[in-house]
């Protein structure tokens, strides 16, 4: 798992088709094959990819019809991000 601001040069070249906004708005998860998922479906899939008991669960999480259920509450956090950065203590490498 390798993360790209999706803001760069780079994500410009996975995500040139999309539109500015929608590329800026939400998280992309592509995958080996050039798939790409959004959403509540790429963190599932994210963690999925860190292993553990929590990424088997969130394989499962990232199935149809699971990941539709988490939507709504993924996109009221990513609105409002900027507002519970505080509980995530950040470092920049």
């Amino acid at each position: 798992v390798r993360f790209i601001d999706n803001q760069n040069d780079e994500s410009l070249g996975l995500l040139g088709d999309l539109p500015s906004a929608n590329r800026e708005s939400t998280l992309f998860f592509i995958s080996g094959d050039g798939r790409r998922y959004q959403g509540a479906r790429a963190i599932f899939l994210i963690i999925f990819h860190t292993g553990g008991p929590v990424g088997f669960i969130s394989g499962r999480l990232s199935s149809w019809p699971f990941y539709l259920m988490f939507e709504p509450a993924y996109r009221l956090f990513a609105r409002y991000r900027g507002k519970f950065a505080w509980l995530f203590k950040y470092r920049r490498l």
